[in-house]
C-alpha cells in the first residue's frame, strides 16, 4: 500500500541509505545486512572402541573408549558500505578459533548366573568423561578503508576476547536383577556421582532405584481367571532417585573480566580494573529428580493386539535454576537450588496391533498419547520469595492469570476489558497476587499441551511398503493476530487486521483501530489479556514413507530399492495463524520434507 518504501539500491548499485535518510527512517532501513559477510567452518574427528572379554564362564569384563575433537574457525565483516554514512561509520571485522575435545571411558563387569529356579544378574560400572573447551577471537575496529578488510594488522584498533574451560564428571554404579520362574522381576541400582560444575564438599550425589514385576498371566490361577480372550498380564511398578548438574561450569566461584558483555574497561591511573561477572554461590548442590511409576500391560488374542497404560509422579524440591536477586546485589539472578516441590504427573498409554497378517500382506496398527499435570506442592515462605506475585501453591508453575476481553468499543476503537474488581479501571498491578483481586487478572490460561498422541500405521504388500504417522496436541497458544506489535509500526501485520479494523464512532469491527503509537490506549492491556491466546490445537501428518523393491529374479541376484519420505505434508488446525507449533506471525512455519532415494545393491 502506499506510501512505498524507497528502493533497496540506489542508481549505482549501492545501497540506498541517502533516500531513506530523506525519507526520514535513517535508523528504519533494514538491508545493511546484504553487505556484511561471515564464515564457520568446522573440523570434526570422532573414535570408538569397545572391547570385551570373558574371564569366567558367566563373568565378562567390557569396556568403552570415546573421543573426539572439533575445531572452529569463523569470522565476519561489517564494511563501510553496509553503514549509514551519517553515523560516520568505520569498518570492523573479527576473526576467530574454537576447540572442543571430549573424552570417556566406560568399563563394566557383568555377571549372571542361574540361582534356584530364577537368574541372577549383576552389573558393576564406572563412567569418566572430561571435556576441554576453549577459544580465541580478535576484533579489528577502525577501518577508514573497505579494502583493508580481512588483515588483522591492518587495523587501527583490536581487542582480543579468549576462554577456556573445563568439565569433569565421573560415576560408579551398580545393579542387581532377579527374576524367579519367569513370573517375578526385581531390580535394585545405586550410584555415586560426581561433577566439576559443583564446589568443594557439594561434587558428590547418592542415586537409586527399585523396581519389580509381576507377569500374572504365568500364574495358573490368574490364567483360569481371565477371559478367554486375554493371553497376557503384567503389573510393574518401580521408585527411583536421578540427579542432575544442569548448570554452568565454575559457577561456584568468582569470575573477573576486564571486558565484560565484550565492552572494555579503560585503565585508569595506569591500572586495568576488573570487574565481577556473576554472583557466586558455592552451596549450590546436585538436583533430585524422585520418579514414581506403575504400568500394567495387557494382551489379547494372542497377542495380536497389546495395551500399556501407566501412571507416573515425578517431584523435584532442589531445583537448580537461576534463582532471582535484588539487583542491589550487584546481580539480577544467582544459580541455586530452587526450595519448591514440584510435581509432574500424569497417564501415558499405547497400543498396538496386527490388524492383518497374511503371506504376502500385512497391517500394524499403533497408537499412544499422554497427559501430564504440572503442580507446585510447597514452596517455604512463597510471600517472601522472588515469586510471591507469579506462582500459587496447588496450581501449576505454567498458569498465568489474565484480564478478561469483552470486544472493542464502537465509540473509541479502542479493546475493552472487563473490569473485574470493580474499581472504576481496568488494570494490571504486577505487585499483586494474581487471583486475589488486587487487580483486574482473574482469567486462568496454561499454555503446557493438556493432550498428545500419535497414530502410526504400517502396511506391507509384497515388495511395496508404507507408513504414515499422525500427530495429535491439544493446547493453547498465541494468537497470530493479537500477539504481535500493533499495526502502525514498521511490521507487517495480517490483512485480517487491516481489513477488519475500526475506522469510525459505532462501528462493530473485530479489531482496534490502527495506530503508530506502540503502547497507546488498550493496545498496551493486550499483551495481558486472554485475547493474546486462542486455541492451537492441530492435526499433523506428521511423516509418510514409501518404498519399493523389484525381484532379485528380475535382477538376477540384485536388489534396487526405491524410497520416498515425507514429513509434514498437511496440518488441520481451526488455529488462524501460520503454524499452531510457531505461533508467530513473523516467523517460518514447520518446514515440509520430501525426499527420495534410489538404493542398488550388488
Amino acid at each position: 500500500m502506499s506510501p512505498n518504501a524507497p528502493p533497496i539500491y540506489d542508481s549505482n548499485g549501492q545501497l540506498n541509505f541517502q533516500e531513506w535518510n530523506d525519507a526520514g527512517m535513517p535508523y528504519a532501513y533494514p538491508f545493511g545486512s546484504l553487505k556484511a559477510l561471515s564464515y564457520s567452518k568446522t573440523s570434526l574427528a570422532t573414535a570408538k572402541l569397545m572391547l570385551s572379554y570373558e574371564l569366567l564362564n558367566g563373568l565378562q569384563l567390557s569396556t568403552s573408549l570415546g573421543y573426539n575433537t572439533s575445531h572452529n574457525v569463523g569470522g565476519g565483516e561489517m564494511p563501510i558500505s553496509s553503514q549509514n554514512p551519517l553515523t560516520n561509520p568505520t569498518g570492523m571485522m573479527v576473526v576467530g578459533t574454537n576447540d572442543n575435545q571430549n573424552w570417556t571411558i566406560e568399563p563394566q563387569l557383568n555377571y549372571e548366573s542361574v540361582i534356584g529356579k530364577g537368574n541372577l544378574s549383576v552389573l558393576l560400572a564406572a563412567s569418566l568423561q572430561g571435556t576441554v573447551t576453549s577459544g580465541q577471537s580478535i576484533q579489528g575496529l577502525g577501518y577508514e578503508d573497505d579494502n583493508l578488510l580481512g588483515s588483522i594488522t591492518l587495523a587501527p584498533f583490536t581487542r582480543l576476547f579468549d576462554t577456556y574451560g573445563q568439565y569433569k564428571y565421573a560415576a560408579v554404579s551398580g545393579r542387581v536383577g532377579y527374576n524367579w520362574e519367569k513370573k517375578y522381576f526385581i531390580n535394585l541400582s545405586g550410584r555415586r556421582d560426581g561433577s566439576s560444575r559443583f564446589g568443594p564438599g557439594k561434587r558428590y550425589g547418592n542415586f537409586g532405584a527399585l523396581g519389580a514385576a509381576w507377569i500374572a498371566s504365568e500364574e495358573a490361577w490368574v490364567k483360569n481367571a481371565l477371559p478367554s480372550f486375554m493371553g497376557f498380564l503384567k503389573f510393574r511398578g518401580s521408585y527411583g532417585l536421578t540427579g542432575s548438574d544442569g548448570v554452568g561450569d565454575y559457577q561456584y566461584m568468582s569470575q573477573w573480566s576486564n571486558q565484560p558483555n565484550y565492552s572494555p574497561l579503560y585503565p585508569y591511573g595506569g591500572v586495568t580494573p576488573l570487574t565481577s561477572m556473576h554472583a557466586v554461590n558455592p552451596d549450590y548442590r546436585w538436583q533430585v529428580n524422585k520418579k514414581l511409576e506403575f504400568a500394567t500391560e495387557m494382551g489379547f488374542f494372542n497377542d495380536k493386539i497389546t495395551l500399556m497404560v501407566a501412571y507416573y509422579q515425578n517431584r523435584c524440591g532442589n531445583q537448580l535454576t537461576s534463582y532471582p536477586t535484588p539487583f542491589y546485589t550487584g546481580f539480577g539472578s544467582v544459580t541455586a537450588n530452587w526450595p519448591a516441590t514440584i510435581q509432574n504427573s500424569g497417564w501415558e498409554f499405547s497400543a498396538a496391533s496386527t490388524v492383518i497378517a497374511k503371506s504376502d500382506f500385512k497391517w500394524d496398527l499403533s497408537l499412544n498419547g499422554g497427559t501430564n499435570k504440572n503442580i507446585l506442592i510447597d514452596y517455604p515462605d512463597l510471600e517472601l520469595s522472588p515469586y510471591a506475585t507469579e506462582y500459587v501453591i496447588g496450581k501449576s508453575v505454567n498458569d498465568r492469570y489474565y484480564l478478561h476481553y469483552i470486544g472493542i468499543d464502537p465509540m473509541t476503537g479502542q479493546y475493552a476489558f472487563e473490569d473485574r474488581n470493580g474499581d472504576g479501571t481496568v488494570g494490571v498491578n504486577s505487585a499483586a497476587i494474581p487471583g486475589k483481586g488486587e487487580d483486574d487478572r482473574y482469567v486462568v490460561i496454561n499454555s503446557d499441551p493438556k493432550f498428545t498422541g500419535s497414530l502410526s500405521n504400517s502396511f506391507r504388500y509384497k515388495s511395496i511398503a508404507l507408513s504414515f504417522s499422525l500427530y495429535y496436541k491439544n493446547q493453547m497458544g498465541l494468537s497470530a493476530f493479537y500477539s504481535g506489535p500493533p499495526a502502525g509500526g514498521f511490521f507487517n501485520i495480517p490483512t485480517e487486521i487491516y481489513e477488519n479494523r475500526w475506522q469510525y464512532p459505532g462501528q462493530n469491527a473485530k479489531y482496534a483501530a490502527l495506530t503508530t503509537v506502540n503502547g497507546s490506549g488498550s493496545n498496551s492491556l493486550v499483551g495481558s489479556s486472554d485475547l493474546y491466546y486462542t486455541d492451537a490445537s492441530f492435526l499433523r501428518l506428521q511423516n509418510v514413507a514409501f518404498s519399493y523393491t523389484l525381484s532379485d529374479k528380475l535382477l538376477k541376484n540384485k536388489e534396487l530399492s526405491f524410497t520416498v519420505n515425507a514429513q509434514n505434508l498437511w496440518v488441520l488446525t481451526k488455529y488462524k495463524g501460520i503454524d499452531p507449533d510457531t505461533q508467530n506471525f513473523g516467523s517460518m512455519p514447520t518446514s515440509k520434507t520430501i525426499t527420495a532415494g534410489l538404493n542398488l545393491t550388488f
